[in-house]
């Protein structure tokens, strides 16, 4: 109610709905520890249904997303997210979570810290959250679905298969997918373990001084310590796509951007470990890895291949960035080309330039697939009476133009935006109009 209330009051640029934030609901009822971070127990879990079933029936809420790989949500079972997901049954409301995994481990797994322990796999997420949909009836999305790094890329069609047959025995189970090959956290790649870094230097001017700080660390480690720093390291590139899909954006040496890590192997004549430290050494102090790195942890045959089916639909998992905000030190820190060109670039390169499918199966994607999974009914299509929510745009001269070393620039093509019958682009400027509204549910109980 309080984030309606300010949005309302301040005005929005474009429409947006309301979700129940998973870990928002537990920091509610579990505040007697302070640590949300472990499983909810039965009165916890009932108390958070309450909240969701009031927030549902009053039209606030559409539903509710997770962020299962995250610290708040990482111990929720699975008893806590099908108690969930009946409630959202009831009003159709939609369960959306960020899946534990996406590949061979969650993001934050180290084999250092595990203790022998197995991390989920994207198989592991899969069937955990195919379960709340077939238990539940609620309507699931798998957002920004992916397979990532070494195992996984190149594997979409066999957990297409996986999904599909969910769906042929009735569960509702969708997909979104941005349309690209490298994720946001891909762009801030750093091969060594945050743990090596101890925070005890500084430089001159009182900033972190990592060279010195890793340094000082490895020389005090023991053998014990180095190798767990190696198998952390290891795990770290396997996860993000393998030696060969990781490249050098910023480094002292001209010679060394643009390589990628296993070239750069070869150059060196060392390991992948190896590697690690000399960039560490050699590269700029002021920052972990001593080098800017993206990894590219996506296959774009598998963006391909989710892109082909119907139930798949556009995102960006973005944010709000102006151009001018996305300058200096903030160029490549909370930012990505998805939140300036998932959309033109899903229209223009993989429907128009690599003909995947019709622009009319592209357009639906972007528009009235994610209409009818919220089951918004006045919206996503062009047609008489449904709100005017339209984008002109010019289809030979449609391009994404940012590129992972100029990732906040906007895209051609777009000659006028409308929300809610107003410009919010006009000649291809924006126009900074707050023509947005916060959107209520149109659907009803499930009877």
């Amino acid at each position: 109610t309080e984030q309606r209330v300010a949005l309302e009051k301040l005005g929005i640029g474009l429409n947006a709905i309301l979700m129940n934030g998973h870990t928002g609901l537990r920091r509610q009822v579990m505040p007697a520890d302070g640590d949300v971070n472990r499983a909810a127990n039965v009165e916890e879990i009932r108390r958070m249904q309450d909240i969701l079933r009031t927030d549902l029936a009053a039209g606030r809420s559409f539903g509710m997303s997770l962020g299962l790989e995250y610290h708040g949500a990482l111990n929720t079972s699975l008893d806590e997210q099908l108690a969930l997901g009946k409630v959202l049954a009831e009003y159709n409301g939609v369960f959306i979570p960020h899946v534990r995994s996406s590949g061979i481990s969650a993001m934050g797994y180290q084999p250092s810290a595990a203790k022998g322990v197995k991390p989920a796999t994207l198989e592991d997420s899969i069937q955990e959250t195919l379960q709340v949909a077939e238990q539940t009836g609620a309507t699931v999305v798998f957002t920004h679905m992916k397979a990532l790094g070494t195992g996984y890329r190149g594997q979409a069609k066999r957990f297409i298969q996986t999904l599909q047959a969910a769906r042929d025995r009735g569960a509702r189970v969708y997909m979104d997918v941005y349309p690209y090959d490298s994720s946001s956290s891909d762009g801030s790649f750093v091969a060594m373990p945050p743990w090596i870094f101890k925070g005890t230097y500084r430089t001159n001017n009182g900033e972190w001084d990592y060279r010195a700080d890793f340094d000082a660390a490895w020389q005090q480690a023991d053998a014990a310590t180095k190798d767990s720093f190696a198998a952390d390291v290891r795990h770290q590139i396997a996860l993000k796509g393998g030696a060969e899909n990781i490249r050098i954006l910023e480094f002292p040496r001209a010679d060394y951007v643009g390589q990628s890590y296993a070239e750069l192997m070869k150059l060196r004549r060392v390991d992948a470990v190896q590697l690690a430290i000399l960039l560490q050494r050699e590269g700029n102090p002021q920052l972990a890895g001593g080098a800017r790195m993206r990894s590219f942890s996506m296959d774009e045959n598998d963006v391909i291949a989710f892109f082909k089916l119907d139930w798949c639909a556009v995102s960006t998992d973005g944010w709000m960035v102006l151009p001018e905000e996305a300058v200096g030190d903030k160029k490549y820190d909370d930012t990505h080309g998805r939140v300036f060109g998932s959309y033109p670039r899903r229209l223009a390169y993989f429907s128009r330039d690599l003909g995947i499918d019709t622009l009319e199966h592209a357009v639906r994607a972007a528009s009235g697939l994610p209409a009818e999974i919220l089951n918004i009914h006045d919206r996503g299509r062009i047609a008489p009476g449904m709100k005017a929510d339209v984008v002109v745009l010019d289809l030979l001269k449609l391009k994404d133009n940012t590129t992972y070393l100029e990732p906040s620039v906007y895209p051609s093509g777009i000659e006028h935006v409308l929300i809610n019958g107003g410009f919010a682009v006009d000649g291809g400027e924006r126009t900074l109009a707050l023509r947005g509204k916060v959107l209520s549910p149109s659907s009803v109980p499930s009877p």
